[in-house]
């Protein structure tokens, strides 16, 4: 009974050689152009997994209970180890949903506070709104580092067809707590008056700053997020008077 059990196991084991195959060549890339996937171990990985379970549990049941109904043992074996892996995969992807959800609630707690790094305390035209040369803000740094910036207008929405855009701005050491104008110069692409404007303001840490990571927030009208995943959005205040 034994050496038909040992000759079942060992044709399980060597039928993942075939399929390994399968699983490299048929699975390699799904889809085209710039979006694709790699599916590679769709097939083997599961089958290693249950061939290991089944193979461990035929032989547990076989060594309990000496029979000679090797075939309903291997069947009841089967349906064992396929709900152990049922099972198996149902904890591991409660368990990933929770390490997910506590990693974007820290991810969460870090953005806001990198949002408090910057403030951008207001906004004005230079020398005024019909004919501006610069943009001028007045931002306040809660944390150290090297600061930079630009500015875009656009035709109409955030979408719409570029106006002017920054032309050249140095960086700036900037030390926490420190509040400063800092001016951008600027270079129109086309005739016209800008009805959206966005500002982006960086922090970058650099090696003696005092921000947790590098920071860039988006000051714009109406932002469609607060936080894209990679870039902090706030609300731009209208401009000041001239």
């Amino acid at each position: 009974m034994w050496r038909q059990h040992i000759a079942i196991c060992t044709a399980l084991a060597f039928l993942a050689v075939p399929l390994y195959f399968v699983d490299m060549f048929l699975l390699k890339r799904s889809g085209g152009g710039w979006i694709w996937l790699n599916l590679q171990g769709l097939i083997i990985v599961p089958y290693i997994a249950f061939a290991a379970l089944h193979i461990l549990i035929s032989s547990l049941l076989l060594f309990q209970f000496s029979t000679s109904r090797l075939l309903a043992l291997h069947i009841a074996s089967s349906i064992v180890s396929i709900a152990l892996l049922g099972a198996g995969f149902v904890i591991y992807m409660r368990i990933e949903d929770a390490r997910s959800a506590e990693d974007y609630r820290k991810r969460m707690e870090m953005v806001e506070q990198l949002r408090k790094a910057i403030e951008l305390r207001r906004w004005w035209y230079m020398p005024n709104s019909d004919a501006p040369k610069e943009v001028h803000v007045r931002v306040k740094v809660n944390e150290s580092g090297r600061f930079s910036g630009n500015a875009e207008g656009r035709a109409s929405d955030n979408l719409g067809e570029l106006i002017f855009n920054t032309a050249d701005t140095p960086h700036r050491q900037v030390g926490k707590g420190e509040e400063f104008t800092y001016i951008f110069p600027l270079q129109f692409l086309k005739e016209g008056k800008a009805e959206a404007v966005s500002i982006t303001l960086y922090l970058f840490k650099d090696q003696t700053g005092s921000a947790a990571e590098n920071v860039t927030i988006i000051f714009e009208d109406k932002p469609a997020t607060g936080y894209d995943g990679h870039f902090i959005y706030e609300q731009l205040p209208p401009p000041s008077p001239d």
